[in-house]
């Protein structure tokens, strides 16, 4: 058996649209050219995939079983022509794929600044991910680190995930307290504290990578249909800065250079709160540079631990 991977990649398209038509045309190439590629394979496997009726397309029993083998066929690919960029070097550009944390990126930039000692070094990556993104980037070797922030309520589910894709988690720190950021002119700003119930009042704004039941939302199961999703931490800050919108903060984030004219509530029956970990695949060794970047997150989250923030 001789199988295109590119071929296989037109199938997987077909079974996700739900479409020749449109698979052809996300893939840039013709309906008739992509109809005789899907004979080509059928004929190649012994076996029909794909079923035609008045209704449309579908993938028969065995089409279903051979798209189970094809995505798993891909991601293997994926990792391979990903080895090169996981080469070890102690003078080569850091990945990191990281949960969207100002105080994460801040501690990342100043890690990165030269000095004496360490020259300037180019062509480093932060990419900000949701928690299921951070892991499915280190599955797939695009990014050979991630550092996630999540609620404790989460973290035997990403534990589990971990395990069962051979990662390893190793905690940063843990019970870092939830607190409710607001812009100081909302009505929620006139409390000292809040409470549960108070949130379920106001619209949520949550960052758009980030999993539902992921968020603070989410684990206090309020209503998704009160909520603006924004992609990025600026549009958060607008959002909360109109004065109507409210989201859930660490007492890292407090501090963040982003947050004027803001303010911050303890959320005072919030019994769940944050931990940080990093990962990676538990077959390798973190480098020189990215045990040294741990490091100096794991003070800077040490120094951090005492930090108290005037409510206002």
């Amino acid at each position: 058996m001789n199988l295109n991977i590119r071929h296989l990649e037109y199938i997987l398209e077909i079974y996700r649209c739900g479409s020749i038509n449109k698979a052809a045309q996300k893939c840039y190439i013709s309906q008739p050219h992509l109809s005789k590629i899907v004979k080509d394979v059928e004929q190649e496997l012994g076996f029909e995939i794909i079923q035609r009726d008045r209704s449309g397309l579908s993938f028969n029993r065995n089409g279903l079983y051979f798209i189970d083998s094809v995505e798993k066929i891909l991601q293997e690919t994926q990792k391979i022509e990903n080895i090169p960029r996981m080469e070890d070097s102690d003078n080569s550009s850091m990945h990191v794929a990281g949960s969207p944390s100002g105080f994460i990126m801040q501690a990342f930039l100043e890690f990165r600044k030269p000095s004496q000692s360490v020259p300037f070094r180019g062509g480093d990556i932060f990419k900000e991910c949701g928690l299921q993104e951070i892991i499915q980037q280190i599955v797939m070797r695009e990014t050979p680190l991630g550092i996630m922030v999540m609620f404790a309520g989460v973290v035997s589910k990403y534990a589990s995930i971990a395990k069962n894709y051979n990662l390893s988690l190793d905690l940063l720190r843990d019970n870092v307290p939830v607190y409710l950021a607001m812009s100081q002119r909302h009505p929620l700003a006139t409390k000292e504290t809040v409470r549960i119930e108070d949130l379920e009042h106001y619209p949520f704004v949550l960052d758009s990578h980030v999993d539902y039941d992921d968020t603070v939302a989410g684990i206090l199961e309020l209503q998704e249909t009160n909520v603006l999703y924004v992609s990025n931490r600026a549009s958060r800050y607008d959002a909360l800065r109109s004065g109507y919108y409210i989201c859930h903060a660490s007492q890292l984030t407090m501090h963040e250079a982003g947050c004027e004219g803001l303010c911050f509530r303890e959320i005072e029956d919030m019994r769940d709160t944050l931990s940080i970990y990093s990962v990676k695949d538990a077959s390798r060794p973190y480098s020189v540079r990215e045990r040294e970047f741990l490091d100096y997150l794991s003070e800077r989250l040490r120094q951090d631990q005492g930090y108290k923030k005037d409510r206002r």
